[in-house]
């Protein structure tokens, strides 16, 4: 995603540097795209931390389950394992 992105925004600067256009305007164009790729950047690192959030509270989860599991279990001098 990080590659098309770059991609996307290289093809964009270099578009808008070389057509032919008053300084003026190259200048608005550039800012433009540029607040359209800050935003684009944005919402992918808001999506990435949302998942990293989400699997993160996905782990906790499962390893409190495991550890009630194991406490849960009954254990005598005999056996070898649980």
């Amino acid at each position: 995603m990080n590659k098309l992105l770059l991609g996307f925004m290289a093809g964009a600067v270099l578009g808008i540097l070389y057509a032919p256009a008053r300084g003026s305007k190259t200048r608005r164009k550039l800012s433009t795209a540029g607040g359209s790729i800050r935003d684009g950047w944005n919402n992918l690192t808001d999506t990435v931390a949302a998942a990293i959030d989400n699997t993160s509270d996905k782990a906790e989860y499962y390893a409190s389950e495991t550890v009630e599991e194991i406490n849960e279990m009954e254990y005598t001098p005999d056996q070898k394992s649980f």
